[in-house]
């Protein structure tokens, strides 16, 4: 896993590293330039966790069932992006 510095020079308001993930080590890196809410969806739409993050990195464990999840970022300032993560 090669986890890539956040620079403001960086075109996207996040980051999230990586989005194929390992069913043995279901974590994955999202950074931001500013605090940020995340919500994670299985693919029925079920919201399967929620957080608020107060620091500009956090590490978010998926749940340990091969699948594909959303993960919705949203940053305080109305900035949002979806990402799908693959859980295998």
């Amino acid at each position: 896993l090669v986890v890539q510095p956040y620079t403001d020079t960086y075109q996207l308001p996040f980051i999230v590293s990586p989005t194929r993930i390992p069913r043995t080590a279901p974590r994955t890196t999202i950074k931001a330039k500013r605090d940020f809410a995340l919500r994670l969806f299985d693919v029925s739409g079920r919201m399967v966790s929620e957080k608020v993050c107060k620091d500009s990195q956090y590490e978010l464990t998926l749940p340990a069932y091969n699948g594909i999840y959303l993960l919705q970022v949203m940053s305080s300032d109305g900035e949002h992006q979806t990402y799908k993560l693959i859980v295998e």
